[in-house]
């Protein structure tokens, strides 16, 4: 079922996102609760009894300018951050601890696609206008870590210590599909027809995950 999902995440037109609330906060928002946190006062631990985002979490280092529609991201940068995602994974002493952290990053990406925002319509003159609020979804990065279907995302995606891997990616790759490549890096290493020495082997499905991003 998650790789349904995750493929179908895949064919998505370009996920946009960057620091959240992206979609939440702005003039047409009224529905989202939005805490403003002091990033730089804040460990990666302690950010993630505080985060109300993914965001708040996985931060682009201030010597890059964060992208928030991906343009150039080619197959070989594909692979590479599936690597890299798979040595994090790989690293991890027990078996246990590979199934969270692979767990984590499957639920994250599913929560993301599955969430919607409600968006009020406005006229010219910024009144809501009737007809109720308009509703929007699918994978922008910004799940609400506040809702209680969410419990628990944010500590283990801080436990999971992959914010520096998104570091090194954000001035090319959005942070929605930097937690789509993530959830298919984990789901193709677990794959019964993963190969450690020809990950991205025809017809694996790695290599249908790469063919279809």
């Amino acid at each position: 079922m998650f790789s349904k999902i995750l493929m179908t995440t895949a064919l998505l037109t370009v996920a946009e996102a960057g620091k959240c609330p992206f979609g939440y906060g702005s003039s047409e928002q009224t529905d989202a609760d939005i805490d403003e946190v002091t990033d730089s006062l804040i460990t990666v631990k302690s950010r993630a009894d505080l985060a109300k985002w993914p965001s708040d979490i996985l931060q682009c280092p201030s010597d890059k300018t964060e992208v928030l529609t991906t343009k150039e991201f080619s197959s070989d940068d594909y692979e590479s951050l599936v690597k890299e995602i798979i040595v994090v994974m790989d690293a991890l002493p027990e078996t246990k601890d590979k199934t969270a952290f692979a767990g984590c990053l499957v639920r994250l990406e599913g929560h993301d696609l599955m969430d919607f925002r409600r968006l009020n319509k406005k006229n010219r003159r910024g009144r809501t206008r009737p007809g109720g609020p308009k509703v929007s979804g699918g994978s922008d990065g910004c799940v609400n870590f506040s809702e209680g279907d969410n419990a628990g995302l944010p500590q283990c995606l801080a436990k999971a210590g992959i914010e520096k891997i998104y570091g090194n990616w954000c001035d090319k790759l959005s942070l929605a599909d930097f937690i789509v490549i993530a959830a298919e890096a984990v789901t193709g290493r677990l794959a019964v027809d993963y190969d450690a020495d020809d990950m991205f082997k025809d017809h694996t499905l790695s290599s249908k995950f790469k063919l279809q991003f």
